[in-house]
């Protein structure tokens, strides 16, 4: 697997974890959160980041250049109630992200995460009736009071997701070379 890994760093050096965790979450109240759904979500949300990193990182310190872009949200930086798998992960994420940051810098990788506000997605507009119920308050209530209040600008996005394609035309065309001198610091 590592080998794998490694023969793909080389080919396509930016690596984007955490995409798949957006069809996924659970929410509930802490004691009545079920154990099984930890562990999945940590497995996705930070075992699986730690490991791309983790494989793909030889490679990119042999090249002495990469770049991880890890995806967090508003939640790898607060918290909220009724989320405690999913801000765990998300806290973590960062974590391991600055982690990787220092020790990648003197070799030219650097690493960073991107955390969005609130994005209207399929999968918040479910949360958000669930944020209805537990809270005693309407659906619009939840967005304004709730998911868009730690937000700079108070709009729901559409999608945070289509900037994927961007990236990688981006890098293609000469972002390379333009991003050699950061630091990673």
């Amino acid at each position: 697997v590592e080998d794998a890994w490694a023969a793909m760093v080389e080919r396509f050096p930016v690596l984007a974890p955490g995409r798949a965790a957006v069809r996924f979450a659970v929410d509930g109240a802490y004691e009545d959160f079920p154990e099984d759904q930890w562990d999945r979500m940590i497995g996705l949300m930070l075992t699986a980041p730690f490991l791309l990193t983790r494989y793909c990182w030889p490679a990119m310190k042999k090249q002495k250049w990469g770049r991880i872009v890890n995806m967090g949200s508003i939640h790898a930086l607060i918290a909220s109630p009724f989320k405690v798998g999913y801000i765990a992960a998300k806290h973590g994420l960062v974590g391991l992200t600055r982690t990787a940051a220092l020790e990648g810098g003197e070799f030219g990788i650097t690493v960073n995460a991107i955390c969005p506000a609130y994005v209207r997605t399929p999968l918040v507009d479910n949360q958000i009736a669930d944020q209805a119920k537990a809270n005693k308050m309407s659906p619009d209530e939840v967005v304004q009071k709730i998911m868009l209040a730690p937000a700079a600008v108070k709009r729901p996005r559409r999608s945070i997701f289509d900037w994927y394609p961007r990236m990688y035309w981006t890098w293609r065309k000469g972002v390379r070379d333009v991003s050699r001198p950061v630091s990673g610091t």
